[in-house]
């Protein structure tokens, strides 16, 4: 069930009771629930405090929280040295998710002196651990030659485990490098899907182009869902091709007012196609139609 505001007030007080005996998984809990004010008020100084503690007595996931908080500066003086650390004691107890960020540091050189291949070195362990977004970041380091030699099959080999994960960035990037494959013969689309269904905004715009240029009505049909999808997420292009499709009746009975209602949206967040179209759909509507649809110009802002 879902935890009351006395369930998380009566769990602050147990894990205050467990900090003030040492105990790190005590301190850790007690941080958590004051970085997000969940049974106590908000206090990220207090937070990162005991954060520190349980991260000196080796707790994992305190070690990884606090280079978080030194990196973002949440609760202490933003300090990337610090971060580094704290994400490398993380690391060194086995912990992917520190192993990733300790890569990703040491590799962008943000504020401190990059090290390529300690970065390699880290991305591996945390990938071959099964963390998909270090498997995805190994296959950017084979590819682009990032403290290891350049290998298009390694490359080819950690995107492929990342995509099997799930991971939707990892699946749409597999599905553009197999577009570029003449010679492949699997299907693409496949991972276009899959990247899709992961959320993945650029797959699910490109998914629902593919459709739509089929050219039948149940395509066309499947690509007005995805770009509802994508228009969920307040994607000025996804509005854009969900009004086209309303506008030419493409997989929906034609709708105009609901057309020109996503095109004002789109228009709005700065997209300059919508803004051409709804020109152009403003002279071609009779007044009585665009008075309805300029009557509640956010009534479609649930999409």
């Amino acid at each position: 069930g879902v935890l009351t505001g006395q369930d998380l007030a009566r769990a602050v007080s147990w894990y205050t009771q467990a900090a003030a005996s040492d105990h790190a998984d005590g301190h850790y809990n007690l941080a958590l629930c004051l970085q997000r004010g969940s049974g106590t008020a908000f206090d990220p100084d207090r937070a990162a405090r005991h954060l520190e503690i349980a991260a000196r007595l080796d707790h994992p996931r305190a070690q990884l929280m606090l280079g978080r908080a030194y990196c973002t500066g949440l609760g202490v003086r933003r300090d990337v040295d610090q971060a580094i650390h704290w994400y490398r004691r993380a690391a060194g107890n086995g912990y992917a998710k520190a192993q990733y960020n300790l890569a990703v540091l040491l590799a962008g050189g943000d504020g401190t002196e990059s090290d390529d291949v300690e970065a390699a070195y880290w991305m591996r362990a945390a990938a071959r651990q099964g963390y998909n977004k270090a498997q995805f970041g190994l296959s950017n380091f084979y590819r682009r030659g990032i403290g290891v030699d350049e290998d298009e099959a390694a490359a080819m080999h950690w995107l492929r485990c990342a995509a099997a994960g799930g991971y939707g960035k990892a699946a749409y990037g597999l599905y553009r490098r197999l577009r570029k494959q003449a010679e492949s013969d699997e299907d693409p689309e496949r991972w276009l899907r899959q990247a899709a269904c992961a959320d993945h905004l650029e797959a699910q715009l490109e998914l629902g182009r593919r459709l739509v240029a089929r050219g039948n009505r149940e395509s066309a049909a499947e690509a007005v869902t995805w770009f509802e999808r994508a228009s969920a997420t307040g994607s000025p292009r996804a509005r854009y091709n969900l009004a086209v499709c309303y506008l030419h009746a493409r997989g929906v009975e034609r709708d105009a007012v609901h057309a020109y209602r996503l095109l004002e949206q789109a228009a709005g967040a700065g997209y300059e196609r919508a803004a051409n179209a709804l020109g152009k759909l403003e002279k071609k509507l009779d007044a009585a139609t665009l008075a309805r649809a300029r009557e509640n110009p956010h009534a479609d802002d649930t999409l």
